[in-house]
């Protein structure tokens, strides 16, 4: 990388390159289609709503109603089991059950649609791509030591969006110390779009191919990059000559992709045998067969299935006690 002070050091060849710092960030993971704040008031409902209507029926004088009988009875209208025969013919108590007959169509429509959605077709957050989305994501940008020099230059831009990059460069974290902190953190590393590609590659890659990281298609700042050399070189323009001729070829992009190519391949290829020399042939099988975007299978919706096996071995065991009765009494 060409930098002022360097020049004062050494002499550069030909630039062969202007490098883009761009930026290193974590994949996001699935939408949760269902925050954990919307259960809280969905079981507290079910415990209110009933002795709300128990104390409607009470303040009308109608016959007297457990309050297991209420709330028996409010969770099978929230399952779809009917409305129950007992309603007061008073006005609020009618519109209490009316409104929670639409509550519980709304919240049981919207659960079994989420859910259906999020096994069949999950959706994941937006990547932030460009400086603006960066700076408005992450908690803080590291970057290797020599981008002290790039953070105090933000800093002091007379542009918001720099001073904010600027607030958020961290310098001294090495380039893995940076990818490894942006997985597990709120943050992302800057370094040359080449380099981070092919570091993401060799050491991020999984056994499908895919990345737990990706290089942002925004950038901060272009840098030229050529060889150091000492000044007044006599082999200077014989070095020059032969970066240019490689250039105008195209041998150097060529070298570039087959070079990333065959990362990406020798990392798949070492994490193939990583898991090999862990796993058994069949667990390798299993995991095989569940690579893929999820479904809709048994295990998601045994739930139901279990509880309705309950429901009838109870309502079996609830049969035969009233035969046995009958045959007592008689």
């Amino acid at each position: 990388m060409v930098l002022t002070e360097r020049r004062e050091k050494y002499d550069f060849s030909y630039i062969y390159e202007t490098s883009h710092a761009s930026f290193a960030v974590a994949k996001p993971g699935l939408e949760p289609h269902f925050d954990d704040y919307e259960w809280p008031p969905v079981k507290s409902s079910k415990h209110y709503i009933p002795q709300l209507i128990r104390a409607s029926h009470d303040g009308n004088g109608s016959r007297d109603v457990s309050v297991g009988t209420v709330f028996q009875d409010m969770v099978g209208i929230f399952l779809g089991q009917g409305l129950p025969y007992w309603l007061s013919s008073s006005s609020s108590s009618r519109v209490v059950v009316t409104t929670w007959l639409i509550f519980a169509f709304i919240i049981a429509t919207a659960y079994r649609s989420n859910l259906t959605a999020a096994l069949t077709l999950p959706k994941y957050s937006s990547r932030p791509e460009t400086l603006q989305e960066i700076v408005d994501t992450v908690d803080m940008v590291t970057l290797p030591a020599y981008g002290e020099q790039h953070r105090k230059f933000y800093s002091q831009s007379k542009s918001p969006l720099f001073q904010a990059l600027g607030r958020l460069m961290k310098p001294g974290p090495s380039l893995m110390e940076g990818l490894k902190k942006a997985l597990v953190e709120k943050s992302c590393h800057t370094e040359a779009r080449k380099y981070l590609q092919y570091e993401i590659l060799d050491k991020f890659t999984e056994r499908d191919g895919s990345t737990r990281l990706y290089v942002s298609s925004g950038s901060i700042y272009p840098s030229p990059s050529a060889w150091p050399i000492p000044h007044d070189a006599p082999y200077k323009a014989h070095l020059n000559r032969w970066i240019i001729t490689t250039l105008e070829a195209g041998l150097y992009e060529k070298w570039i992709a087959d070079l990333l190519r065959e990362t990406k391949l020798k990392s798949q290829r070492r994490q193939r045998q990583r898991l090999a020399s862990e796993w058994s042939e069949e667990e390798a099988g299993m995991e095989k067969l569940s690579e893929g975007p999820p479904i809709l299978t048994l295990s998601h919706t045994q739930g139901g299935f279990i509880i309705l096996m309950l429901g009838l071995i109870l309502a079996t065991f609830a049969f035969i006690q009233e035969l046995c009765s009958l045959k007592q009494s008689k």
